[in-house]
C-alpha cells in the first residue's frame, strides 16, 4: 500500500533527524530538507537551476585552448553538445577522466571518436562535474543552522537510462530495468550499497554523497526520477492517470488505488495534447504498443494489466504541465508544490520501506 500524504507527514514528524531529498532534473534541481518534529510545510524547499544548465554556461564561455573535465558521471544534456562542438573543431582539446566521459556515453570508444582524450586522472581540472550543486546547498544549510552530520538519510533521484551489456537497445533496457515485468513501488528505492552495476549514474551520484559528506553508504538511497515523481504525485485513494511533463521527458502511468497498470515514457519536445489523447484512447482499446512509442521517438510502453478500463481523473504536473492543461482533470501538487513531487516521492518510498 502507498501511504497517503498525511501518513507520510506523520512518519516524517516522528524522525529525530533531518532527511534530505533531491530530484536532479534537466532544468532544475529540486530539494526538500525536513526538520525533526516539524511538518513538511516547515521543511526547506528549493527549486534551483540544474547543474547541467550551469555547466553548459561555463563551457560555452570557456576561453582556454584546452578544457580538462573530471568529476562524477552525470547528465550529459545540454552541455555535451558544446563539448562535442569544441572537440570537433579541435581534436584532443577536451580532456576527460573516465567517470566524467561516461556522462557523454557509457561506451568510451564512442566518446574518443568525437576527438576527446580520456585519461585516468586530472590533478587540477578546469571543470568538476556533479549532478548536485553542493556549494550552494551547503550555503543554504549553513545559513539555516543545519550541519550535514545531523542528516539521517540522503535520498536522490535522477533519470538513469542504464548501461546494458550485449546488443540490447538502450531504450529497451531502460524500460525493462526501471519498470520491469511488474511494477512494485517499494522495489524502486535502492540503497547506496546495493545499486546494480548497470546503473552507473545512480552509483556515481550515491558515491558523490559519501565522498563529499562521509555519510555511510547504507544511509544513502537512490531512485529513478520518473518513478519518484510519479510516486510523489499519486493519490492512493483514487483511480487516476498521472502525467509528468518534465523539461526533457514525459512519464505517464495509470494506477488504481496505488497499483500501477501501465507506464509509458516520451520526450517533451515531441509530446502534445493530441498525441496524449491518441495514446490514451489506444490504451483503453488495448491497441497501444511499445514499438509505436519507440517509432514516435519515445522510450516505450509497458502494460501490466490484461484490460485497462477508464480512469476517474487525469492528474498532470511538471514544469511543462501546461501542454496538457485542457486535458487535465487536476494539477498534482504534493505538499502544495508540484516541483516537490520528486523529493516527496523519495520520502514516501522511504516511509514505505521503514514504516
Amino acid at each position: 500500500m502507498i501511504p497517503t500524504e498525511s501518513e507520510v507527514e506523520i512518519w516524517t514528524r516522528s524522525r529525530n533527524k533531518p532527511i534530505l531529498a533531491i530530484d536532479v532534473g534537466k532544468g532544475t534541481e529540486d530539494v526538500l530538507l525536513t526538520k525533526p518534529g516539524k511538518g513538511l510545510q516547515n521543511a526547506i524547499q528549493l527549486v534551483m537551476p540544474s547543474m547541467t544548465q550551469l555547466i553548459a554556461k561555463t563551457i560555452a564561455e570557456w576561453k582556454g585552448k584546452t578544457l580538462s573535465i573530471a568529476g562524477d558521471t552525470m547528465a550529459g544534456e545540454p552541455w555535451h553538445k558544446l563539448v562535442y562542438q569544441r572537440s570537433g573543431n579541435q581534436p584532443n582539446s577536451v580532456i576527460m577522466t573516465k567517470d566524467a566521459a561516461m556522462s557523454l556515453r557509457y561506451d568510451l570508444d564512442q566518446v574518443r571518436e568525437k576527438g576527446i582524450s580520456i585519461v585516468e586522472s586530472i590533478e587540477k581540472p578546469d571543470l568538476e562535474l556533479s549532478d548536485i550543486g553542493w556549494d550552494r546547498l551547503e550555503a543554504v544549510m549553513s545559513k539555516s543552522s543545519i550541519d550535514h552530520e545531523e542528516i539521517e538519510f540522503v535520498l536522490i533521484c535522477c533519470q538513469e537510462h542504464g548501461n546494458p551489456t550485449g546488443n540490447v537497445p538502450i531504450k529497451e533496457f531502460r524500460m525493462k530495468s526501471v519498470y520491469g515485468e511488474q511494477f512494485h513501488w517499494n522495489s524502486k528505492l535502492l540503497q547506496g550499497n546495493a545499486i546494480p552495476s548497470y546503473f552507473p549514474r545512480l552509483r556515481s551520484i550515491s558515491s558523490s554523497v559519501v565522498k563529499r559528506w562521509g555519510i555511510a553508504r547504507d544511509k544513502v538511497f537512490v531512485m529513478d526520477s520518473a518513478a519518484a515523481v510519479l510516486l510523489g504525485a499519486a493519490n492512493p485513494l483514487e483511480r487516476e492517470l498521472i502525467v509528468n511533463v518534465g523539461n526533457g521527458h514525459v512519464s505517464c502511468i495509470g494506477h488504481r488505488y496505488g497499483k500501477v497498470e501501465f507506464v509509458y515514457e516520451h520526450h517533451t519536445g515531441k509530446f502534445d495534447q493530441q498525441l496524449f489523447e491518441n495514446h490514451i484512447e489506444k490504451i483503453y482499446a488495448g491497441k497501444l504498443s511499445h514499438s509505436e512509442i519507440i517509432e514516435e521517438g519515445g522510450h516505450g510502453f509497458v502494460s501490466y494489466a490484461n484490460k485497462i478500463e477508464q480512469y476517474d481523473s487525469i492528474s498532470v504536473l511538471g514544469p511543462n504541465w501546461i501542454k496538457l492543461a485542457e486535458a487535465a482533470t487536476k494539477v498534482a501538487t504534493p505538499i502544495t508544490n508540484m516541483m516537490m513531487a520528486g523529493p516527496f516521492g523519495l520520502l514516501r518510498a522511504l516511509a514505505m520501506k521503514f514504516s
